[in-house]
């Protein structure tokens, strides 16, 4: 079968040139590449982890894609092969096989082109000689999947320190949430934190992230009732994970916003949500 070659950059991507980095990079510039990139990626439809984030889990590690999903993106790990009937086969079980294996040779070419696209874009958006490491010598191509390609730059030029994660864990601690705000500042706000741990190689744990945005919620008096719904799920890590969590208090942030129990004048804070 043959297999439609497709620009993923100049069909689907927002960005199809990513924000330059000038010199040695940084992880406020690495962080803005990652941005570029997971729109870029999460903007080709695929019906793998989920079907509704593209594929954005190119650019996450499992953990970090657990976040947002409660299906894991996973990838083809091999090429389909070729298709192979017995003779004898019915009809309906042999055209059912060919259909399965023509959408498994086209999974398995629109991860690969999408993954050559980012990568190709991080190739033009960082200089050479911070790449070298990952080029072959003898073809002159890169090694490594995109996420791995990511990773080395983080750890090897964005690198958070432990004190810098101790700094910023403490941000988040003392973080005044302004509940007439969106409530996903909180959200992003420990998000961020999950994403310097690993950084810092100092992983959180789900547990974590959902005690942060909790103590955060709980000082505002704003979620009450929320929060004691909460408390009577059950205490098992799958009722009680981040995206559930996530869920919930959009929810119920809504109705306090629809019932017109958040003003500014009402919730005491004003606009600093950092």
């Amino acid at each position: 079968m043959s297999i439609p070659a497709i620009n993923y950059r100049e069909t689907f991507f927002p960005n199809p040139d990513l924000t330059r980095i000038i010199g040695i990079p940084t992880y406020e510039t690495l962080r803005t590449l990652n941005i570029e990139l997971k729109t870029n990626a999460q903007s080709v439809h695929s019906n793998l982890g989920g079907g509704h984030l593209g594929h954005l889990g190119l650019i996450l590690t499992a953990t970090q894609y657990a976040l947002i999903s409660p299906l894991p993106y996973v990838r083809p790990p091999v090429h389909p092969g070729v298709l192979t009937i017995l003779p004898g086969t019915a009809r309906i079980p042999a055209e059912t096989a060919a259909r399965a294996h023509t959408e498994a040779l086209r999974v398995f070419y629109e991860v690969r082109g999408v993954e050559q696209a980012l990568i190709q874009q991080i190739i033009a958006a960082v200089d050479q000689q911070y790449l070298i490491s990952l080029r072959n010598r003898t073809t002159g191509q890169f090694t490594g999947k995109v996420l791995q390609i990511l990773q080395y730059l983080h750890q090897t030029y964005g690198r958070i320190s432990p004190g810098q994660l101790g700094d910023f864990e403490s941000e988040v601690v003392n973080m005044t949430y302004d509940p007439c705000t969106p409530v996903d500042n909180v959200f992003n706000k420990v998000e961020d934190m999950m994403e310097y741990g690993e950084l810092a190689q100092l992983d959180y744990i789900e547990r974590q992230a959902v005690a942060k945005a909790y103590n955060i919620l709980l000082k505002t008096g704003k979620f009450g009732e929320s929060i004691r719904a909460w408390n009577r799920l059950p205490q098992d890590p799958i009722a009680r994970n981040w995206i559930n969590f996530k869920d919930h208090f959009r929810s119920a942030h809504l109705e306090l916003t629809e019932t017109g129990e958040l003003t500014l004048q009402e919730a005491g804070y004003g606009q600093d949500t950092q």
